[in-house]
């Protein structure tokens, strides 16, 4: 399948980067003791800072070669597992009393975004951290950006804050993802594409438009939607 060919290999498989990572945990408090979990944690790309930060990490994927390809990039991380399970199973795998953070780069709109996060609290222990990033309009939504979304709820900020609040879970913070965050997802993209176009049958090329569309698009919204980021305590 095209897609597949398009991703596979890639760096990281959604919006994110290093310092993003780096400044939730840090407003977590992120502690070396603590237990950490990465739900949709792709090919693993945060796994590694995770596991510089927390003394446990536990990385979930369903999709097997992101799940070998995250099992790869922390081989020689002893504190570091990763499972292939669905994200909605977590507290199944939770140590007892629960995680003390748990973490997902834009993964979460698989489970309804900040509406499904009843399906993951139990996995966390009271006064435990969450961090993840979630589709956003940072403005009153035209119908080029709900396009961009392909049909998925996005919320606004205000309205991501009032349902995060009314799972139960009080914000430490909230921020855009930064452009470099996004451009560290769709350059190494861009970069496939561009050896994958050369001799491109027609399923590959109308799988290359789609990619490309999808970049050009965010490029021209990026300061009216993207995603944003939380840290919120549960109660």
């Amino acid at each position: 399948m095209s897609f597949w060919t398009i991703h596979s290999g890639l760096p990281r498989e959604g919006p994110g980067d290093a310092a993003t990572l780096t400044r939730a945990l840090d407003v977590a408090g992120a502690q070396p003791q603590w237990h950490a979990a990465d739900l949709g944690c792709g090919p693993g790309a945060d796994l590694p800072g995770l596991a510089a930060r927390v003394g446990h990490v536990q990385g979930f994927e369903q999709h097997d070669p992101f799940v070998q390809a995250a099992r790869a990039r922390v081989a020689d991380l002893q504190h570091v597992q990763v499972h292939q399970a669905d994200m909605a199973d977590v507290a199944r795998f939770a140590p007892p009393g629960g995680f003390d953070l748990i973490w997902s780069a834009g993964a979460l709109y698989f489970l309804g975004g900040a509406r499904g996060l009843d399906q993951i609290a139990p996995a966390l222990r009271p006064g435990g951290m969450l961090t993840f990033s979630e589709a956003c309009y940072f403005t009153e939504p035209t119908a080029e950006m709900r396009a961009f979304w392909q049909g998925y709820d996005t919320q606004t900020e205000a309205e991501i804050l009032a349902t995060v609040s009314a799972k139960g879970f009080s914000v430490r913070a909230a921020w855009p993802l930064p452009d470099e965050a996004w451009e560290a997802y769709f350059q190494p993209i861009e970069a496939r594409l561009a050896r994958l176009s050369q001799g491109a049958d027609a399923e590959m090329q109308a799988a290359i438009s789609v990619e490309r569309t999808e970049i050009s698009q965010w490029r021209r919204l990026k300061a009216l939607t993207g995603y944003l980021v939380l840290v919120a305590q549960k109660a």
